[in-house]
């Protein structure tokens, strides 16, 4: 299984175009955003990354009423706002719009529920969702209840949020191979 740092290092130089994304991760998914800014490199990549974890901080971000919190159609709305945000720094950041024109741009959003103070009622699953120009591409990971600890099906998601990411990069995922 390969590591957080060895996947981001691969990530960070892939070389051109220059990879920048933003991200919003509600629910789980928290140590991507811990992980992706303690590995070198992650201030010419990383724009924005945002815990919008209340409903209402959600809705916030996604500027409606979502069915279900925790969904690919949310991780796909929260995946857009990041990808927006992303344009916002970047143009904010560096006035140039060449700068933005000749970077791989996109957004990633990611949902879940997880274990919990409360028995949930559904199953435990994460959602993760990545925006470009040219597509939007959705994960679901299911995670069977009972199994694990809260911090595992968070580091679970986490490595599904790190797989999604590497495809857009140009990079082989592997963050969640040999893990049942």
């Amino acid at each position: 299984m390969e590591t957080y740092s060895s996947l981001l290092r691969r990530i960070y130089s892939s070389g051109e175009p220059r990879n920048i994304f933003s991200l919003l991760v509600t629910g789980g998914g928290f140590q991507t955003i811990q992980q992706l800014l303690t590995v070198p490199g992650a201030s010419n990549s990383v724009i924005h990354a945002d815990l919008p974890y209340s409903m209402s901080s959600l809705r916030e971000q996604i500027n409606e009423v979502p069915d279900s919190y925790c969904s690919s159609e949310t991780s796909q709305k929260l995946a857009r706002t990041a990808f927006e945000k992303c344009i916002q720094h970047q143009l904010s950041d560096d006035q140039r719009l060449s700068t933005l024109c000749s970077a791989n741009v996109f957004g990633v959003g990611c949902t879940a529920s997880l274990v919990s103070s409360r028995p949930k009622r559904g199953p435990h699953r994460c959602y993760v969702s990545v925006y470009s120009t040219s597509a939007c591409v959705s994960y679901m990971l299911d995670m069977e209840k009972g199994l694990r600890s809260r911090e595992e099906e968070d580091d679970l998601c986490s490595r599904l949020v790190m797989d999604a990411i590497a495809p857009p990069c140009g990079v082989a995922a592997g963050m969640l191979s040999g893990i049942s």
